[in-house]
């Protein structure tokens, strides 16, 4: 009876081991630019990137972190972005920034971007690039 009990735990442990090996995670939440109302969508255009001096200056006030991300869901040819990276780092800053217009902000700070060429688990990517700001509004 012991073995028994042994073996469905040793069971369910071998199929959670399966599912988390097999790239089940939870899917980027990226936006959709569709699901963007034409408001949010006129900001980030303009959105502007300050500088740390032009941040010192005090004339901005912080409305939180913002992360954006690219994620390739297909298997590339060769691997990783191959060194073009230009297209899907454009993609998690414009993601990142539909996130700040959607706390208010008008500008960023420059957005900070690590680019995994690897496979990504934890957000099921073959490979990714997310980049980190923050969502900044004028205070006068």
């Amino acid at each position: 009876m012991n073995s028994g009990n042994s073996l469905i735990t040793l069971s369910v442990f071998y199929m959670f081991c399966m599912l988390g090996v097999s790239g089940c995670a939870t899917p980027v939440a990226s936006i959709d630019y569709y699901d963007v109302d034409t408001a949010t969508l006129k900001r980030i255009k303009p959105m502007t990137v300050i500088d740390e001096q032009t941040l010192a200056s005090g004339n901005y006030k912080d409305l939180g972190k913002v992360t954006g991300m690219h994620c390739r869901r297909t298997p590339p040819a060769g691997g990783g972005y191959g060194g073009n990276t230009a297209g899907p780092k454009r993609t998690a800053i414009d993601q990142l920034k539909l996130r700040a217009a959607r706390k208010g902000a008008s500008h960023i700070t420059e957005p900070q971007c690590d680019i995994n060429e690897s496979m990504d688990l934890a957000n099921n990517c073959w490979s990714s690039i997310k980049c980190v700001s923050r969502a900044l509004g004028a205070t006068h």
